[in-house]
């Protein structure tokens, strides 16, 4: 979270001087148009009371009236092209830092959600514990279902009814990933569902694939990487337990073997 700030932070830096410049601007804009409405007043003024002009070779000469009004014109139009363009670089700035904070806030959402499915695996390591896992997923990503096709397929289910339209989609986006060999997300447009799979290896071993699928609606790319952030976690439980079951397995012969002896 402390790199989170940095980054934030470092927009923010990024967006100070243009707040100041667009601060000086409209002082500036402002005591020009102050200035420019006071002189206004003032020749209204004098041309309702019928005061005359003050005899200045300035105001009577035609070349330096029409200078001073270009002058005063350039200065207007210069401030509205500045205005403009610093509003187009504010908008921009404004929009990175939106965008920064969208992107760390799904990239914290992404951890705390990897965080809680370790938590869950260690606590209750082997089919309990990824039962739990799939049901958290599933919560998680908004889907309807949520399958770990291997030798056995495993679903966990938001509705009953919809078993059969879960498996077929599932199995086939499962067996797409195995054609891969990657994580991918596939919208099914026969019927508008959409889904997640992530294949799990074990000793470098394809085994299962872990899917997530939504009935309606497109699920984010985005959370394809949550996905899989979970799947590696999962490979090392799996991991884990293999190695737990190979060591008791491995216990019981030597005890077969002293046995024996």
């Amino acid at each position: 979270m402390k790199q989170d700030g940095k980054i934030i932070s470092g927009v923010e830096e990024q967006l100070r001087p243009l707040l100041e410049r667009e601060t000086q601007l409209n002082l500036f804009a402002y005591f020009t148009i102050l200035s420019l409405s006071a002189l206004s007043c003032v020749l209204i003024f004098m041309l309702l009371t019928k005061i005359p002009m003050p005899s200045n070779w300035i105001l009577e000469n035609v070349w330096t009236r029409s200078i001073g009004l270009a002058f005063i014109l350039s200065i207007v139009v210069y401030l509205a092209d500045q205005q403009r363009r610093l509003q187009l670089k504010l908008r921009s700035a404004y929009e990175a830092l939106d965008r920064t904070r969208i992107d760390l806030q799904e990239s914290y959402d992404r951890l705390a959600f990897a965080y809680r499915t370790a938590e869950t695996m260690a606590r209750t390591p082997g089919e309990a514990g990824i039962r739990e896992l799939m049901e958290d997923v599933m919560k998680n990503f908004q889907g309807d279902a949520v399958g770990l096709m291997g030798a056995e397929t495993e679903l966990v289910l938001l509705d009953e009814s919809n078993r059969d339209e879960a498996s077929d989609a599932i199995t086939r986006v499962a067996l797409e990933t195995v054609s891969h060999g990657s994580a991918i997300s596939m919208n099914l447009a026969e019927d508008g569902s959409s889904a997640l799979a992530v294949p799990l290896r074990v000793d470098g071993h394809l085994n299962d694939v872990l899917c997530v699928w939504r009935r309606d609606g497109e699920m984010k790319k985005q959370s394809l990487e949550g996905l899989k952030l979970v799947a590696r976690i999962l490979e090392l439980s799996m991991e884990n337990h293999q190695l737990l079951e190979n060591e008791s397995s491995m216990q019981q012969r030597v005890k077969v073997l002293l046995g024996q002896a």
